[in-house]
Order: C-alpha cells, then structure tokens, then sequence
C-alpha cells in the first residue's frame, strides 16, 4: 500500500488526461448540503441565527473543499494507471537504456510522460531575488554577529576581523543591481524543481515551473518544511515539454538577415541579440530536459514484513 503526500497537483492537466483515456470524466462528486436552502432565512432569527448560519456556510464550504481534493488525490491514481495501462508511461530510471548523462536527452521525446523519482531541488526565483536585494545588510549583520561571538584577544583585533569579514562578503553595489535586473527580465518569481533523475548523474535533471495555484501549501510554508534541498526522495509525474539540444552560446547571435535595411535590419540584430540573451538566461539547459510538472509528491510505502 503506498500513500501519497501531495506536494503539487495540477487538477487541471489530471482531468484533462483522464477525460481523453477514459472517454469522459465526472467534474465532481463533492456532496452539497441540504442545509444550505435553509441559510438564507437565517437573518430573520436575529444575531444568534446569522452567526449559526455563517459558521454552518464556512463549515460546509470547508467540508466541500476537503472533500473535492480528497476526489482529486483519487483521480490522480487513475491517472497514472490509465497511463500505465494504456503504455503511454515511461519510469525513470527503471525504462531507460542506460544511465549516462545523455540517457535522458537521446531517448526522451517532446510529449512523452515520465513518472521518475529522486532528489530535487526546489529553486524559489522570488525568494533569490529578495535575498540579493538585502544581500550585503544580510552579510554586514553575519559578520558583526560573529564576530562578537569570536574569541579575540583584545578589542582591536575584533575591529580588524570584523574589517575583514565585511571585506570579503560586501559586494558591488552596481553587480547586485545588475543581477536584480537579470531577474526581474528571465526570472520573474518563478518556483523551479530541478529532479536528479539517474543515479549517479547530477547533470541530468528534469527541469519544470511550479505554478503556485496548484501547491498544496503556500510556496514559503513548503522551503520551510522541506528546505529547498530536501533530504528525501520525492516522485513527479510530467510531460517533456522540450529536450534542449547542446547550443553554442557565441554563434546563437549568427543567421541575422544581412540583406534587411533600415528598422528591419535594426530590428532583425535586436531579435537575434534578444535569443541569444535567451539562451544564456534559459534554466533549462542541456543535458537537462524541460517538463511540465503534473504531480510532485512523497511517498510512505507499508514494509511487506
């Protein structure tokens, strides 16, 4: 028996699938209230009634919800069996031939479904951005902290290490604003999950966006629980979205239209400066390969003793 703590879960997409290999799908089958046609009486019993009928509406509306993701956890398990069933899902790295760096890159195509577990990261680009903001008070504030817990010989040679220590964690005003930039332009607030998939080969990640109306907790609540590097192994359900070929970062400016003129031409160099940009700014790059996320869970199986 195995029982799923959900992480993630895009509804959406798991409907969407199991409307196409099951030929339809029942939206809900969350149970309503006969209670709520009674409610909306309720304010000509005065201020006792209005609170009982507001509880009554808020436990109802919770009770629903509850029962609604409850639907959703099992619908997802007849997802990944249709999927199985009808061979369209492929595990890593129990269905690859071989566990090299390129495993992932030369058998993986655009649209395949993988279900694969292992080690993530959890890459908060929001997050990031606000710690560089803050990065040298943050560093200024380590370093004064540790160095009145240090044991100097004397009140000078605190001054000097603290000297030091601000020195060496202190950087350029203009270089953090510069990576500011860089992050508000490709970044955004983005939460990435970066899954080593193949033992032994770090470099081979599935790489996808989480979208923060499916996580199950509020994306700050889910670092703090977890770490952005957690200690376990978690499972994800997804479909390649792209498989980056190896680039040349210094010709991804070449092949501009050299017989344009005038703002075509301009705007043509633009363009190609603008994909080169791009390419350089991209998280997603070989031998990674880019997913789109379904599931994102962590699994407790009973021991068969």
């Amino acid at each position: 028996m195995t029982v799923r703590d959900f992480v993630y879960l895009d509804i959406e997409r798991v409907k969407s699938i199991i409307a196409q290999v099951e030929a339809g799908y029942v939206d809900t089958a969350a149970r309503s209230r006969s209670q709520t046609a009674g409610l909306t009486g309720a304010v000509e019993g005065g201020l006792l009634t209005i609170l009982k009928g507001t509880a009554e509406a808020q436990s109802l509306k919770t009770t629903e919800e509850s029962e609604t993701r409850s639907l959703h956890d099992y619908i997802y398990n007849r997802v990944e069996k249709a999927l199985v069933d009808h061979g369209l899902l492929r595990e890593i790295p129990n269905d690859m031939l071989g566990r090299s760096e390129r495993a992932l890159h030369d058998q993986l195509r655009d649209t395949d479904f993988i279900l694969a577990r292992g080690m993530v990261h959890l890459n908060d680009y929001a997050r990031a951005r606000e710690l560089l903001q803050h990065y040298n008070e943050l560093g200024a504030f380590i370093a004064r902290a540790s160095v009145e817990s240090a044991e100097a010989p004397s009140t000078k040679a605190k001054r000097e290490l603290l000297k030091a220590k601000l020195t060496r964690m202190n950087l350029d005003k203009q270089y953090l604003k510069g990576m500011q930039l860089w992050f508000d332009v490709f970044y955004g607030a983005r939460l990435v999950v970066k899954m080593m998939a193949l033992p032994g080969q770090p470099n081979a990640r599935l790489v996808g966006s989480l979208l923060s109306e499916y996580l199950r907790d509020a994306r700050d609540a889910i670092v703090f629980k977890y770490t952005s590097r957690p200690t376990s192994e978690w499972t994800m359900l997804a479909q390649v979205a792209a498989v980056p070929p190896p680039v040349d970062i210094d010709a991804a400016g070449d092949g501009g239209d050299d017989s344009a003129e005038g703002i075509d031409h301009a705007l043509s160099e633009l363009f190609e400066a603008v994909s080169g940009l791009e390419i350089m700014a991209h998280a997603v790059k070989y031998p990674e390969v880019s997913v789109t996320p379904i599931a994102l869970y962590r699994e407790h199986r009973r021991s068969s003793s």
